[in-house]
């Protein structure tokens, strides 16, 4: 559970190197505040205003994410598959 004091917090971070990819340290009470722990998943969300969300994902949201993206994914596949084959009925009609 998040604790209202901690809602509205800002710091100054610094852009580090972490291997060969570039991340953000941020201080343990964040962690803390909102009961998240090393290893922990987070989805990510940013605008292009520069505005940057971390918001904690469980196993069971990815999981549901990627089936409903496979579903969206295969939902879009059959529909062009169906544009390219009225596409080609109405040729052969011409």
């Amino acid at each position: 559970m998040i604790k209202k004091s901690n809602l509205t917090r800002k710091s100054i971070r610094k852009i580090v190197q972490v291997g060969n990819s570039s991340g953000i340290t941020l201080p343990v009470d964040y962690f803390e505040s909102i009961e998240l722990e090393r290893g922990d998943k987070v989805e990510t969300f940013y605008d292009y205003e520069g505005n940057i969300l971390i918001k904690p994902i469980s196993d069971k949201e990815i999981l549901e994410k990627f089936r409903n993206k496979e579903a969206s994914d295969s939902f879009q596949n059959e529909k062009k598959e169906m544009n390219e084959q009225n596409e080609k009925g109405t040729e052969r009609e011409q």
